[in-house]
């Protein structure tokens, strides 16, 4: 046989195969955790890396009702001070000047691309530390047919066999309205954010479907779902495990002011300066900023999350 193409030095080198113009880009996962945070909006740049916060107790001993000539009765309130430090994040990516002025295809939009999503995932993983800090663990128990569950207050302690319910819900809603009396987030509704597994065991329960199905709220959160007995439901794959013991998929649950975040500098994209004659490049992604839960329950009794998770 004479000239063929499959053989390079036959015929395969008279042509350079074509270089396609898109670059594909992994997948990235869903971050929601920092649409939730309160931001300090009068703190900012050259005002230090601390900033304290100052929280009240409810009175102590409540009013009552008094006689004519009774002395009014005396309480007081606890004032507690706590405090969230700025921290450096960033991360970055080099090349070189040959690369940039040889390669057919631009080598700054990929990379832009990947520090934008790097950023955002590490700040919500970051955002997400303090949701979880919480001091209040609920944790699924029992079996799908005799279904009961463990309040921790003083973080994971124990093991869950099964993943949740709608009647695990309920429970959580009200606790947090009754028990703990957390503010709710919207006025009217607690939030949730949690995983794909967690989605799934509520979506497996019919009650769910039905409600969701004909009562479908406006949606104003960016990955919400839906909306089920006072709570709206985010879904997200950065931060939270879906694979716990029993199946369960994490999820936390807050009300109002759960978490706050100052900004000493914002977020940005930075060129590297020129070393050895700009030939060593680079850009980098910069924040500078915290986040910090507002209400220690263990120290102040008063609490604005659940985290469902298991050991």
């Amino acid at each position: 046989m004479g000239q063929t193409w499959g053989t390079d030095s036959q015929g395969g080198f008279l042509t350079t195969p074509e270089l396609s113009r898109k670059i594909r880009e992994a997948a990235q996962p869903m971050c929601r955790f920092r649409q939730f945070v309160r931001p300090e909006e009068d703190f900012g740049r050259n005002m230090g890396d601390r900033l304290e916060f100052t929280k009240t107790s409810n009175i102590a001993v409540q009013g009552r009702k008094v006689s004519e000539l009774e002395t009014v009765p005396t309480s007081s309130i606890t004032i507690f001070k706590d405090a969230v430090t700025a921290d450096e994040y960033t991360n970055s990516i080099e090349y070189t000047w040959k690369l940039e002025i040889l390669a057919k295809l631009d080598i700054n939009s990929p990379i832009i691309s990947a520090l934008k999503n790097d950023m955002a995932k590490v700040l919500d993983k970051a955002c997400s530390i303090e949701f979880k800090a919480t001091d209040l663990v609920y944790c699924p128990q029992g079996t799908e047919t005799n279904k009961a569950y463990t309040l921790s207050t003083t973080g994971a302690t124990n093991v869950a066999t099964r993943n949740m319910s709608v009647w695990d819900v309920k429970n959580l809603v009200d606790l947090m309205k009754s028990t703990y009396k957390m503010p709710k987030f919207d006025g009217n509704n607690f939030m949730s954010v949690c995983t794909t597994t967690h989605m799934r065991g509520l979506k497996d329960d019919s009650e769910y479907f039905d409600a969701v199905k004909y009562g479908d709220p406006e949606r104003f959160f960016t990955g919400e779902l839906g909306r089920y007995y006072g709570c709206r439901f985010t879904e997200e794959t950065n931060a939270l495990n879906g694979n716990k013991a029993g199946g369960l998929g994490e999820a936390v649950y807050f009300g109002e002011d759960a978490v706050i975040e100052i900004a000493v500098y914002p977020e940005e994209l930075q060129a590297k300066l020129g070393e050895d004659y700009g030939r060593n490049r680079g850009i980098r992604w910069v924040w500078v900023g915290g986040f910090k839960r507002t209400w220690d329950y263990s120290s102040e009794g008063d609490a604005r999350a659940v985290y469902v998770t298991s050991t």
